[in-house]
């Protein structure tokens, strides 16, 4: 027989409960409707953490816990209640009691730490149709909810408490339970499985952030974030739009432009190998949705490397020191593809470059591919004939490969070969300027007239959706108070500390 140590040990793996880093089911509902406010609950200053719970959201909260104490008491003869509510003595009763083979338990902790999974469950029911590590019996999850219809962050909650109990008692049941208003939903665990695991990885990405991986490379790049501006829309929950504006200060004498010219002058790639790693990853990232089949091209998107990035400033701004360096350019969206016909059509010239000669770092690289590629850390440049050795020189000493792989040309055209074979050949001017550009439609608004309106009301009601009017009803609300929990809400509060990371 088990000794409760080692289920305690299962429970813990020797750690303590950390909310400042680990996951409980009863986030599911905003990681799944507001992931912004899980992000916040982790990273933003603790002198800056709201309450948001509001006296509606504390009624409904209140409402529930009578529900739930009811419903247990009328459906659950002989169980028992868990005291204290949280911590560790809690979860040492709730084994306790699991041990005992109660024939319910309500409000047990069920904590697995070594995933950073924790949380307290409704109730578990004793179930003596397969044995597990506590005799010959198990206990099966229950969930009561006070909702008429199966919601989908209820399932997911009684997923996570089922697997944790599974581990917890050495068998996971094959079910879980939902009870409702109306009825009950026994959903099978293999259903929803896959859908926690895809939880969990969200959250730990929330956890991450998009604001960490900003900051990470920006920081080692070495170019402070000055000011930001953050909204929040659902929308972007899981496709975050991010626009970086960089601002300097320089010699006007000194400025290099993105501007082709000279014909015969050399074409040379510079900087990070070609992959497949950023192939759509504009196309993929701006301007379309997340579906199945999106989410097959992730492993696509772009990787950067900050510390291969400085590299390749310092070596393009020795590089220009030259005098060597006609006009450059970075790869961005759409890569080659972008880079030759722009700067081509800026100066009014051609390119003619051949794709053999661009460093890859996969074999069997496509002439679709190498162009579409958005591999980060890479410039194209034209530098003037007869000083390329100067140029390529620079680039050798900061460790960077950089190789001329084609020519200005005055034929206005863009030219694509690979092996010495045209691949492609259009006019770049066309290309670069007059692409078809979609006209979005625009509808002006419907009218507001006889809709109700939304009024603070004071702090002991909150807020109150009040027909027209009936506006003056409250104008001796707090309105200094209500002002305030306006300003502290995360869309209008300040955003200093996500930018200043």
């Amino acid at each position: 027989m088990i000794d409760i140590h080692t289920f305690i040990e299962r429970a813990t793996g020797g750690m303590e409960p950390d909310r400042n880093s680990m996951f409980r089911p009863s986030m599911i509902y905003d990681l799944l409707h507001d992931p912004f406010k899980v992000w916040c609950e982790f990273h933003a200053p603790k002198d800056q953490a709201v309450d948001e719970v509001s006296r509606y959201d504390e009624i409904k909260m209140r409402r529930g816990v009578e529900y739930e104490n009811a419903w247990v008491a009328e459906h659950c003869p002989g169980f028992q209640k868990i005291e204290p509510e949280y911590g560790f003595q809690a979860l040492r009763n709730s084994i306790h009691a699991m041990m005992e083979g109660l024939p319910a338990i309500h409000a047990p902790q069920l904590w697995l730490l070594s995933d950073g999974i924790y949380g307290k469950a409704d109730v578990l029911v004793r179930d003596d149709g397969a044995s597990s590590d506590l005799g010959n019996f198990h206990y099966r999850v229950l969930e009561i909810k006070r909702s008429g219809s199966l919601k989908e962050y209820q399932v997911l909650q009684a997923a996570f408490y089922n697997r944790i109990l599974g581990r917890l008692q050495g068998y996971t049941p094959e079910s879980f339970t939902v009870v409702l208003r109306d009825g009950e939903e026994e959903i099978l665990n293999s259903e929803v499985d896959s859908k926690i695991d895809e939880m969990l990885n969200r959250f730990r990405r929330i956890m991450d952030g998009v604001v960490r991986g900003i900051a990470h490379y920006g920081n080692c790049f070495g170019v402070p974030t000055v000011g930001g501006e953050v909204m929040f829309e659902p929308c972007y929950s899981a496709n975050p739009l991010v626009n970086a504006l960089a601002l300097g200060i320089a010699r006007q004498e000194e400025l290099f432009f993105a501007k082709a010219r000279g014909a015969g002058n050399p074409v040379i790639y510079v900087g990070a190998r070609t992959g497949r790693d950023g192939i759509h990853g504009a196309s993929l990232l701006a301007s379309a949705e997340f579906t199945e089949e999106s989410q097959q091209k992730r492993p696509n998107v772009q990787v950067g490397d900050p510390f291969m990035e400085k590299l390749l400033l310092e070596a393009c701004l020795e590089a220009m020191q030259t005098g060597a360096v006609v006009a450059i350019q970075d790869m961005g969206a759409a890569g080659l593809t972008c880079s030759t016909c722009e700067m081509a059509s800026r100066g009014g010239m051609g390119i003619e470059i051949e794709l053999a000669k661009v460093p890859q770092r996969e074999t069997g690289m496509t002439p679709y591919e190498i162009m579409l590629s958005e591999s980060q850390e890479r410039m194209l440049l034209v530098a003037e004939r007869g000083r390329e050795r100067e140029v390529l020189g620079v680039f050798a000493k900061w460790g960077l490969d950089a190789v001329e792989i084609g020519r200005v040309t005055d034929d206005g055209l863009l030219r694509v070969r690979h092996h010495g074979e045209v691949v492609a050949e259009i006019p770049a001017h066309p290309l670069a300027e007059e692409g078809p550009v979609y006209q979005r439609p625009v509808v002006a608004p419907a009218p507001r007239e006889g809709k109700r309106l939304v009024e603070f009301a004071d702090a002991r009601t909150d807020l109150r959706v009040l027909p027209p009017g009936a506006q003056g009803k409250h104008r001796d609300a707090p309105l200094q108070e209500n002002f305030q929990r306006l300003l502290a809400s995360p869309a209008i509060a300040s955003k200093r500390w996500v930018w200043e990371q």
